[in-house]
């Protein structure tokens, strides 16, 4: 299911639809607080927002749990 959330929410992305992408992705990492690829698609997501400090706080969680191991 987090995967379904997690594509729902690249395609919000891709259509600058930033607020379901968000949405989307906080689903995500809800259902599963450890999936890497969620937190690196979100951080990219407020890259992209030119949100700059989200970005760093969401890229330092998505290297950490990378680092780790979590990456899916």
């Amino acid at each position: 299911m987090n995967l379904t959330f997690n594509n729902n929410a690249m395609s919000y992305s891709t259509a600058r639809q930033y607020d379901q992408a968000l949405d989307q992705f906080r689903k995500t990492i809800d259902m599963d607080p450890n999936y890497a690829s969620a937190h690196d698609n979100l951080a990219q997501a407020y890259f992209d927002m030119a949100k700059y400090d989200l970005w760093l706080a969401e890229w330092k969680k998505a290297a950490t749990l990378i680092r780790h191991g979590s990456y899916s």
